[in-house]
């Protein structure tokens, strides 16, 4: 142990008073005085200052460290006083910052790196011009990682508000790359009006089950006028059962319609997806409902005997590519 303790003092042992050995020192002072006090506001600004410390300590000692990756040397150093520094900027804070944190981490490594350059000794010099070339690269390449990062919290934000993405295919996407194999599999990802016209099924089951076929004729009648009711039911039992409001809710269309061709009464009910699709135009998620009359026994005692009752039989949902 006392090896141990000898070696890393070796390490930590500043040659002289202003090295990034003292800065490094000064950050575990720091931290060690923000420890001891009591008060909040104290113990917070000493924490901040540990971690300033520590940050402009890295950077010195890591400032010629180098590793090659495929042929081509990265600095290791401006990365991880990029990180250091979004730590301190960005912990603690009150709000989801760690996005705001990863996306200002190239930018801060850029800054880092091009601070010696026009700081050296200390004192402001413009660098030479291979220099400076050298830094506006490193200045785009830090913007264009930035743009990129950003881009997958903002495309994570489309999926979260608009789960039906994940059914369309990405395939021939030149930016959305999907990692499981059963890419654009409904099975897997199916549209959200899957389950809304799930408890379009249920609704229509409450609103015409073992009702008399006179009520239910009525109610295909008046079919216009009900499939607004339809959806405004079937989206707030959806909402309910996931306990949250998804925004795509509204980018979906809910039609229904009984051709004339079909047996006794069809419904066809359709929910027409107008978000954006990877063919650019819209689809439908069909189901086919039958709407028949029975008779039900003498003892069902709910009707008059003899009297015909309505039933309801559905299909399951199907994708129905639209012109």
């Amino acid at each position: 142990m006392k090896e141990l303790l000898d070696e890393l003092w070796k390490q930590l042992k500043p040659p002289r008073t202003f090295s990034w050995q003292t800065l490094v020192l000064l950050s575990l002072f720091s931290w060690a005085l923000s420890m001891l006090v009591e008060t909040f506001i104290l113990q917070d600004l000493l924490s901040r200052f540990g971690w300033l410390f520590l940050t402009v300590g890295v950077g010195w000692a890591l400032s010629g460290n180098k590793i090659n990756i495929l042929g081509l040397e990265i600095t290791t150093g401006p990365w991880i006083t990029g990180a250091l520094i979004c730590v301190v900027l960005f912990a603690g804070w009150v709000g989801d910052l760690g996005r705001v944190a990863w996306v200002s981490w190239p930018i801060f490594a850029a800054i880092s790196a091009a601070v010696p350059h026009f700081f050296p000794r200390f004192t402001f010099s413009i660098p030479d011009p291979k220099v400076r070339q050298d830094l506006i690269v490193r200045a785009v390449l830090a913007g264009t990682m930035s743009c990129w990062i950003q881009f997958h919290f903002v495309v994570q934000d489309w999926l979260r508000d608009y789960p039906s993405l994940l059914a369309d295919d990405f395939r021939r996407s030149a930016f959305v790359v999907r990692l499981d194999e059963q890419q654009g599999n409904p099975a897997l990802n199916p549209p959200r009006a899957v389950l809304l016209l799930t408890f379009a099924e249920e609704y229509l089951k409450r609103s015409l089950e073992d009702r008399p076929w006179s009520e239910t004729e009525r109610w295909l009648i008046e079919l216009d006028q009900r499939i607004p009711q339809l959806r405004e039911v079937v989206v707030q039992q959806a909402r309910r059962t996931e306990q949250r409001t998804l925004a795509e809710d509204a980018l979906w269309r809910f039609s229904g319609v009984v051709p004339p061709g079909d047996p006794e009464y069809t419904l066809r009910l359709r929910a027409v997806w107008l978000g954006p699709t990877s063919t650019n135009r819209p689809y439908a998620i069909e189901r086919a409902c039958l709407i028949s009359q029975v008779t039900p026994p003498p003892a069902a005692g709910a009707v008059v005997a003899g009297a015909a009752v309505t039933q309801v039989t559905c299909n399951p949902p199907q994708r129905v590519a639209l012109p």
